[in-house]
């Protein structure tokens, strides 16, 4: 399979006094988790869009290819959209968010496994009731991509007919950190 793994990493964290992806969890950095785990897995290209140095550096160690994002201001559509184009010929999309770092690499493979099987479909990940990242995308979805606009994502392009799901069992692995008080919490629970 030729997939396209791209970690988003743009954002500005505004909710969070400072770049949420550098706090410590477990004696690593937020963003560290999802790129090892990536770095274990075997894609066709493999990148992370990001302007932070530091993740740049961490990431190119690893064989990640750092894209930057000169328009990051834009949303999340613009971190979509500088993947999608530095993908080249891949069959389809993997998106990951660097600020998910109880994502187990058994689940990216579950993912990557359903897909195998059901490649014209869109498939993401379920946490209980919620639907979450990552998601696949086959690339027959590649001008809705790059007609993204501001903060929408892949998502947007989900519907019942066009997709399949994962439920991933351990709900933790959805965790996405978006402010402090989600931080805090997970600092206390000591995952």
């Amino acid at each position: 399979m030729k997939i396209s793994a791209i970690i988003l990493a743009s954002g500005f964290s505004k909710r969070m006094p400072q770049n949420k992806l550098k706090l410590p969890i477990n004696g690593k950095q937020i963003f560290q988790y999802i790129v090892d785990s990536i770095s274990q897995i075997e894609f066709t290209q493999k990148m992370v869009i990001t302007n932070d140095a530091e993740i740049s550096f961490y990431a190119s160690q690893k064989n990640i290819l750092a894209v930057p994002n000169a328009r990051a201001e834009e949303g999340k559509s613009a971190a979509i959209k500088k993947g999608v184009e530095n993908s080249g010929k891949a069959e389809a999309y993997m998106f990951f968010t660097a600020d998910q770092p109880f994502l187990k690499v058994s689940t990216i493979k579950n993912l990557l496994e359903l897909y195998s099987k059901n490649k014209e479909y869109i498939i993401y990940s379920k946490y209980g009731d919620d639907r979450g990242s990552p998601v696949i995308i086959p690339s027959k979805y590649r001008q809705d991509l790059l007609k993204l606009e501001k903060d929408k994502g892949g998502a947007s392009l989900i519907n019942e007919d066009n997709s399949k799901f994962l439920i991933v069992e351990n709900t933790i692995e959805g965790f996405d950190i978006d402010d402090m008080e989600t931080y805090e919490k997970i600092i206390k629970m000591r995952l």
